[in-house]
């Protein structure tokens, strides 16, 4: 059955955008936001946070096809400044083209308490 990417709900302030993957009418098996910038210096650009997916639909294509999704999102939006952060050890971003910003060492603790690399990336997207 094929996954559909799209809003899920408004998000009352109108700063953070929320998509998600469904199949049909089941419940979400994915999701990733974007947030806004609302300065006015700042309104070109938005950070992509919580890419997440359910361990059941893993290795889908759901991750690249979200981030497909939110790319677009900001694009429609005007936002084409966009930028993340994730533990060194994911590579998904550099094979869809984001650039390698930096890394800060033992930045984020896991749930074992281990703490990891945090690299950061940045997109810069063609205007819509």
């Amino acid at each position: 059955m094929p996954v559909n990417i799209g809003p899920l709900s408004a998000v009352r302030e109108s700063s953070r955008v929320l998509l998600a993957a469904r199949r049909g009418g089941e419940p979400p098996v994915g999701s990733v936001q974007l947030d806004l910038a609302m300065r006015a210096n700042g309104r070109h650009r938005a950070k992509v946070t919580k890419l997440m997916v359910h361990r059941t639909a893993r290795r889908q294509g759901i991750r690249p096809a979200l981030m497909v999704a939110v790319e677009a999102e900001a694009r429609r939006l005007g936002r084409t400044t966009l930028h993340l952060d994730t533990r060194e050890e994911d590579r998904l971003y550099q094979t869809l083209g984001w650039q390698r910003a930096g890394a800060i060492p033992r930045w984020a603790r896991s749930a074992a308490g281990t703490l990891h690399t945090t690299v950061f990336y940045c997109r810069v997207l063609d205007e819509a």
